[in-house]
């Protein structure tokens, strides 16, 4: 890209994310609400829904997620992440779910995580250990 067209590009970056604020301070009030949003931050994943596609994870990623390890984090692995949160939601103990392609593998509800976490294991540890 030119220095022109750059320069341009930022500049319309920063007026757009100033008038998304300003109308999302008008907007609050009204009866028929309008949904804007203009988010800075953007963190490329490892692929999108299908190895070929790029994904990207729009917001800040490390506020909501520690990866303890493994490979980058892809789109399929979000899905599993919000269905796995999704899942335990519905217990009141201390839960752990294993999902693989939007599938629980293995949940199940223990008064220690660790116990919990072999336990799950045991429904399905060949799925589960599969993307290791």
């Amino acid at each position: 890209m030119d220095q022109r067209r750059n320069l341009a590009m930022e500049a319309f970056a920063v007026t757009s994310h100033y008038d998304t604020a300003i109308f999302n301070y008008f907007n609050k009030d009204r009866e028929k609400r309008a949904f804007r949003q203009s988010i800075n931050l953007a963190k490329p994943l490892r692929y999108g829904e299908n190895p070929h596609q790029q994904g990207t994870f729009y917001g800040e990623f490390e506020k909501l997620f520690e990866q303890v390890q493994g490979k980058e984090i892809s789109y399929n692995n979000l899905l599993d992440i919000e269905a796995a949160v999704y899942l335990i939601d519905d217990f009141s103990d201390t839960t752990f779910a294993i999902l693989k392609h939007n599938n629980a593998c293995g949940v199940a509800s223990r008064p220690i995580l660790i116990d919990a976490w072999k336990d799950a294991l045991a429904g399905d540890p060949v799925s589960a250990l599969e993307a290791y």
